[in-house]
């Protein structure tokens, strides 16, 4: 898939992220970049039921690959996610 994109194998910038989801507390999402023990917190953002627009959030992450938890920890917290897109483009720095 990487091929396909354009992205090649190594680095990425993964700058962006908007998403569509509903729910009552705050959304937490930490981004694991290449393991699972390099995991970074990123801007908790406020939900509303019904949503009302897409969430948007800049976060900067760069990586071979990365994999995203979104996740509340709130008491009757709950979300749901119906669009998850990040944006996605080769390191700006390593493209020789």
């Amino acid at each position: 898939m990487e091929s396909s994109l354009g992205l090649g194998a190594h680095r990425k910038l993964f700058s962006y992220l908007t998403m569509y989801v509903e729910g009552a507390g705050n959304l937490a999402l930490t981004s694991f970049v290449d393991t699972q023990s390099s995991a970074t917190a990123q801007q908790p953002l406020g939900m509303s039921s019904p949503g009302l627009k897409d969430l948007e959030l800049p976060i900067n992450v760069l990586g071979e690959r990365v994999a995203f938890q979104v996740s509340t920890n709130q008491a009757g917290a709950w979300f749901r996610v119906q669009r998850f897109a990040p944006s996605v483009r080769v390191d700006p720095v390593g493209a020789g």
